[in-house]
């Protein structure tokens, strides 16, 4: 009966992942992300509240000098006013809150499936760390500190030696974000046992400037970021929760990216589509040219929302498969 189960769960597990290949042919090497460099100037690291005991990384991103997306004031900690919140930063600002926006990138290889990034509260500060799927403490790495506790949204110093790129793909950059850094990973978990070096912290406040002559539009369409009230809500990957096999995780790996490749083109479409439809508000179009741009980005999202979830489906379905099989082969 054992024998019966075992056969069966690994005849599901075949035709799932025949069906993975279908839909992402994989190539004899692996799919390898690569890095583009950017103005750090741009991005800001924010330990955000998430209710009133903890906080998670939130990175937010200056795309256009439109308007601000952040401001900063005091010091150790600095406080972060999320300014994107009180405007449709379509096209301005960019946001990330959870692993599918930021990962973490060590000497030019892409750790997103092995580290997740965590804000953990140590005495008076607030560490950014990034933290070994299965929690092992010895296993974590600093990469960076808020210098001083709050209940409030405060900014991340890097630690010396860690800066933020961007993904790219066959040599074009998408939107995903790196906490990168050049050092060897062996490097980075020794000087992690160790006080880690004060970083220097720059106390002038950012300004940026704002058009005289721009009005903002009160009806552009929302945004398909999170609403600003679940600024502190995280997604969690798979790989947070999933045991996967060694011998399985390089395949879901591959698959995990293909899909992160397809999601991030969608993505870039709904950004597309959204400001075609507010220029298309701004400029008085008809009724009937403002209700097809709606419906298309209507579609788009709901084809992001589907892609989605077929990507933890994919991992999930086939990791809990592995793991029945096994218990059934016992």
């Amino acid at each position: 009966m054992k024998r019966s189960l075992s056969v069966r769960l690994a005849t599901v597990a075949a035709a799932t992942l025949s069906t993975l290949g279908a839909l992402f042919p994989l190539p004899a090497r692996a799919t390898t992300f690569g890095q583009t460099e950017v103005s750090q100037r741009d991005f800001v690291a924010v330990a955000a509240p998430v209710g009133t005991t903890r906080h998670q990384l939130v990175v937010i991103e200056q795309v256009s000098d439109a308007r601000p997306c952040w401001s900063e004031r005091g010091s150790a900690p600095v406080r972060v006013e999320p300014l994107l919140l009180n405007f449709n930063f379509t096209g301005i600002c960019g946001r990330a809150t959870d692993s599918n926006g930021f990962s973490v990138r060590v000497n030019g290889r892409d750790l997103g499936t092995q580290y997740s990034l965590r804000v953990i509260r140590e005495d008076n500060d607030l560490v950014l760390t990034a933290v070994p799927f299965g929690g092992e403490a010895t296993g974590a790495i600093e990469i960076g500190r808020t210098h001083g506790a709050t209940s409030d949204f405060a900014k991340i110093h890097l630690d010396p030696g860690w800066r933020f790129t961007k993904r790219n793909y066959q040599g074009r950059t998408l939107g995903h974000i790196y906490l990168t850094s050049d050092r060897p990973l062996s490097a980075l978990l020794d000087s992690s046992s160790t006080p880690a070096p004060t970083a220097t912290i720059d106390r002038q406040p950012i300004s940026r400037p704002t058009p005289e002559t721009r009005t903002p539009v009160t009806s552009v369409p929302t945004p398909t970021t999170p609403d600003p009230v679940a600024i502190g809500d995280r997604q969690s990957s798979p790989w947070d929760e999933l045991n996967v096999p060694s011998e399985h995780r390089a395949y879901l790996q591959l698959v995990w990216q293909r899909y992160e490749v397809a999601i991030d083109n969608q993505r870039q479409a709904i950004a597309t589509a959204e400001r075609q439809l507010a220029t298309a508000l701004e400029r008085g179009a008809s009724d009937r040219a403002i209700r097809r741009y709606r419906e298309n980005l209507d579609d788009l999202r709901e084809a992001l929302e589907r892609l989605q979830f077929r990507q933890r489906y994919a991992v999930r379905s086939y990791a809990v498969g592995e793991r029945v099989t096994q218990e059934a082969d016992k």
